[in-house]
């Protein structure tokens, strides 16, 4: 695979493996890929000192996601300082992500969330000047193995999941994991990071479809649904991830299900859904729990009776979305509820009217994604809400059209788990939005496919609680899923 560049020079040959993971020895954490190559100058293999530039890149955008130097990244431009080797018969070899090499960093193992990332390469003898070699190098399946695999080598910094560092295969004190980037004091971010998947814990004790969740202070709350005792739950009952245990709290006034909840300022408001007779009673009810109490209190009815709606909170504000409400099946309705004055306000439409959909917050801002409209069953609609200018703005769809699902905010990312697609009645799939990118990636699915579920963020976690599956219409299922840590080795 020769070409002559400029008949300046040529590159032929690379292999990329991976060379060092986690291990006992602090030197060998940073995830590291040989690479070899072949230059010639003039069409005779060069020889002396070679100034290299590195890139892994994503061949979709054409932008940098890591670089030798770490400049340049989110760019196509080429990396500022270079990399300085022998050159021998034209033959050079490198390890990429060597931080003990000048200008050369380590190699986040988050470079591999996507699968076909290349390694771009410019050189300069000194005398021609830099020149990009062609073509871009593939990089070996190996380094998207270890991204997988580092997780079976991690020690925790927090008794992740209530597991001790016994329970990982790292000597205690070698290397901690933590939920972000930010080292704890007397430890160092090595530059990786992985998905540390999912796991079972404790069933819910009432199963139920159609339910309502939210965490407050570490505990998960699940409020309402549809069980085999009754169409219109009045249940309450609390999950702590601490002791992987429920406790029964008091249940919620008006028994129903396709309710939604948010969390305000501590307290769990529970809004809509339907409460029998039959599914045409479109509820308004708006009743707020406090968890300190163990107490529920009736506020202000919403403005728009409707079931299968969604809600999340910004700024001290509930935010309802959608729904089907005897009016329509397909409510564009984007409703505010003000605790303080305990009123509500009509905003900006949702430009995609639907039902059996799911929302979530990012940094101040509402993502509104999939459900069931009038122009399709399995939308791939994500579409963003600003509170701050009452305005909406489309998104990169969701890969996989779904209904019933739920979408969660952990880290800066948004999680789709779950819920019903076309001609799977019961999704395991799990995709990931990165708002900073506008793109989605996907990532380890969970282990049971399930609907009409709750999902909600304690810690690292997302647990995925209840549900309809192939095995019940009333799941008692709950699985944990880490989608990210970061390792960290001691100073």
């Amino acid at each position: 695979m020769m070409r002559m560049l400029k008949k300046v020079l040529v590159v032929t040959g690379m292999v990329g493996v991976v060379v060092a993971g986690l291990s006992s020895a602090h030197g060998d954490i940073p995830l590291m890929i040989n690479h070899q190559g072949l230059v010639k100058v003039d069409g005779f293999p060069f020889d002396g000192t070679g100034q290299f530039r590195f890139a892994i890149v994503d061949p979709d955008s054409g932008h940098n996601v890591w670089t030798n130097d770490g400049t340049k990244l989110g760019t196509s431009q080429t990396p500022t300082d270079p990399v300085t080797l022998p050159v021998v018969k034209g033959m050079y070899n490198v390890r990429l992500g060597d931080a003990s090499i000048s200008n050369m960093t380590v190699i986040p193992s988050t470079v591999f969330d996507d699968d076909n990332v290349v390694l771009r390469v410019w050189f300069s003898d000194g005398t021609h000047g830099t020149e990009q070699l062609d073509p871009d190098q593939v990089i070996t399946s190996g380094a998207y193995a270890y991204h997988a695999a580092t997780a079976d080598a991690a020690t925790t910094a927090n008794l992740l999941d209530g597991q001790g560092p016994s329970a990982y295969r790292v000597p205690s004190g070698s290397y901690i994991i933590g939920g972000t980037q930010t080292p704890p004091s007397g430890y160092t971010y090595t530059g990786i990071s992985f998905e540390a998947g999912w796991s079972p814990k404790a069933p819910m004790p009432t199963g139920r479809n159609g339910l309502a969740g939210a965490a407050v202070d570490g505990m998960l709350y699940a409020i309402g649904g549809y069980s085999a005792a009754t169409q219109y739950e009045t249940a309450n009952e609390v999950y702590d991830p601490a002791t992987n245990s429920w406790s029964i709290r008091t249940p919620m006034p008006t028994g129903r299900c396709s309710l939604a909840a948010a969390v305000v300022n501590g307290l769990v408001y529970a809004f809509g859904g339907i409460s029998g007779p039959g599914d045409a009673s479109y509820e308004v009810a708006n009743e707020a729990y406090d968890p300190v109490g163990d107490s529920w209190s009736t506020k202000a009815p919403m403005p728009t009776g409707r079931r299968h709606l969604a809600a999340a909170e910004v700024g001290g504000v509930a935010y309802v979305f959608g729904g089907e409400a005897e009016s329509g099946s397909y409510q564009t309705t984007n409703e505010a509820y003000d605790p303080t004055g305990n009123s509500w306000s009509t905003k900006a439409p949702m430009p995609t009217g639907r039902h059996l959909l799911a929302a979530a917050v990012v940094d101040g801002v509402v993502y509104v994604i999939g459900g069931y409209s009038a122009g399709e069953q399995y939308e791939t609609a994500n579409e963003s809400y600003d509170p701050a200018s009452d305005s909406w703005t489309v998104k990169a769809p969701m890969p996989t059209g779904r209904h019933s699902l739920t979408v969660t905010a952990i880290s800066g990312m948004l999680y789709a788990i779950g819920g019903e697609s076309s001609g799977i009645l019961y999704q395991t799939v799990n995709e990931a939005y990165n708002p900073g990118r506008n793109s989605w990636s996907t990532k380890t699915p969970m282990p049971t496919g399930r609907r009409l579920h709750v999902a909600a963020v304690l810690d690292k976690a997302i647990y995925a609680i209840g549900g309809r599956s192939s095995g019940s219409s009333y799941e008692t299922a709950n699985e944990a899923y880490v989608p990210l840590l970061y390792a960290f080795r001691k100073d």
